[in-house]
């Protein structure tokens, strides 16, 4: 029963960091596509480098030290999911304006 216990620890532990990693990649792509649907507003079009970095760290822990890489395509499905993902939220009325925020932020902070 004493050996029970550090191993289930271990294995929680090992499959917490994927979690976070699984994490980090979602939110970052909802980042993306946030931005992208700013980006169709004119006076927004500053906001270019921050979808760009926002897909970057969305492949980078998608592929997290596979020896793998993520191409356009993926990304761009992966983005475009989110927009449709998004569109839903906020056609039931979800208010994402502090998400948004939130993306701008991290996006400041990570750049």
């Amino acid at each position: 029963m004493k050996k029970i216990l550090p191993l289930l620890l271990l294995l929680i532990g090992l499959a917490s960091p994927a979690h976070a990693v699984k994490e980090v990649a979602d939110r970052a792509i909802r980042c993306s596509a946030l931005i992208y649907i700013e980006l169709t507003r004119p006076e927004m079009a500053g906001l270019t480098a921050g979808e760009a970095l926002m897909n970057r760290v969305y492949a980078y822990h998608m592929i997290d030290g596979a020896d793998m890489e993520m191409t356009n395509g993926q990304i761009v499905a992966a983005q475009t999911e989110a927009i449709t993902k998004l569109t839903q939220e906020y056609i039931q009325g979800a208010n994402l304006a502090e998400e948004y925020r939130a993306c701008i932020y991290w996006m400041t902070d990570v750049g």
